[in-house]
């Protein structure tokens, strides 16, 4: 075709739109492609309902498909292949292989011979840390990580470890514990605060974690952000309108598909390839406090002030703010209200 007539055909491989990861995935390919007048196929669509059940022969089905279907190229989202696959990165990776490398753009994994996209977990997790730790001031902080078998969830784990050695900071076996990436375990969230009473954050390896130490939490009577810290990973779009908004870690499954897209067009142009590596950023928001301790710092201000401003001072101190005493305001509270009665 003249390139001036070009419009591609370009396949989406494995992705389970009912997952928020995998369907933000599908969005940033299919936003990506349609801008720039392409055409995108599930591939999955193209399959008999349930006629395999197996995950390891739904793949290999679906991949010969692929390969037999007039298509310009083909998205393969690895990480996704290996999850359906219990973990088992080697098997996901085997079957992506039986796809033809001169169209196949491979994402979440470096596969030689084929176009990789893959994400860098580590600079958002660093960031993620040390605002937990420097810019916070906590010292005892959990990490609920995701499956052994899983590369992200190794990737994230090894940053919370680097970075509490940095620090100083102890890290008993109590504070690290395994969930899901899709969440639904919350046994694992109480089973951290059980283990932990006196815990100032949870680090949570994906959002979906981090909704389930939220629920727990509530449950407790406990508040996000003044009694636990909390943060997430991936940054989905529900992650802002939690109550109070999410801290998490910006590495959305969408700018990846988007990425992978950009590159399936370039490869279909036979341009060279452009993007390899989509990074991760953190993003503070009041899951850590910084609303309490905007008001614990106007607490402090306060008690400088002469005259002594009571009737503001009491309205503080029977308000939300004051759970966070522990951090030593309240002996500071009863220092100068002995010194505002005594004078």
């Amino acid at each position: 075709r003249p390139d001036y007539m070009a419009r591609y055909r370009i396949g989406l491989m494995g992705t389970h739109a009912a997952i928020d990861y995998t369907r933000t995935i599908r969005l940033g390919v299919q936003n990506t492609l349609e801008e720039a007048g392409h055409t995108m196929v599930i591939v999955a669509d193209l399959m008999p309902y349930f006629t395999h059940t197996d995950a390891e022969e739904h793949l290999r089905v679906a991949c010969e498909i692929a390969s037999r279907i007039d298509l310009d190229a083909i998205i393969v989202p690895a990480g996704c292949f290996a999850v359906h696959l219990s973990g088992n990165n080697e098997k996901a990776l085997e079957i992506v292989r039986t796809l033809d490398p001169a169209r196949t753009i491979v994402m979440e994994r470096a596969i030689p011979g084929y176009r990789c996209v893959n994400k860098d977990n580590v600079p958002g997790m660093r960031e993620c840390m040390r605002h937990l730790i420097e810019t916070c001031g906590f010292k005892r902080i959990a990490f609920i990580s995701g499956s052994a078998t899983s590369q992200g969830a190794r990737e994230r784990e090894s940053v919370y470890f680097e970075e509490m050695a940095a620090h100083g900071l102890d890290t008993p076996p109590s504070l690290f514990a395994r969930g899901n990436f899709t969440g639904d375990c919350p046994e694992v969230v109480e089973q951290i605060l059980d283990n932990n009473p006196d815990v100032e954050a949870i680090a949570c390896a994906t959002d979906m974690i981090a909704y389930d130490a939220y629920d727990v939490l509530r449950r407790r009577g406990l508040v996000v952000g003044e009694d636990v810290a909390i943060t997430g990973f991936d940054d989905y779009p529900r992650s802002a309108n939690q109550d109070p908004p999410l801290s998490t870690v910006h590495m959305t499954g969408y700018d990846l598909g988007a990425a992978a897209a950009r590159e399936a067009i370039r490869l279909c142009e036979g341009s060279e390839q452009r993007e390899q590596i989509v990074a991760s950023t953190f993003i503070a928001r009041g899951s850590c406090g910084e609303g309490v301790r905007n008001g614990i710092e106007h607490f402090r201000e306060l008690l400088r002030h002469r005259p002594f401003p009571q009737e503001e001072l009491v309205s503080l101190f029977l308000s939300a703010t004051l759970p966070m005493a522990g951090r030593g305001i309240r002996e500071d509270f009863r220092k100068r209200m002995d010194e505002f009665l005594t004078t």
